[in-house]
């Protein structure tokens, strides 16, 4: 079974520049443009009330 790696938040900000988002932005959007994303389907989850989660 994977181990479940924890992160902190320190961690995260290391890892996760804004230069790094970026660029992660950058390649997601030319990947749609081109037709080459795969886009899976949403999944609603129902909450208490009115609330819904979008995953």
């Amino acid at each position: 079974m994977p181990t479940l790696l924890y992160l902190s938040e320190s961690d995260v900000r290391a890892a996760f520049t804004a230069d790094v988002a970026h660029a992660s932005q950058h390649a997601a959007f030319t990947a749609l443009g081109r037709g080459e994303a795969l886009l899976p389907a949403r999944l609603l989850l129902p909450g208490r009330g009115d609330d819904v989660a979008f995953c």
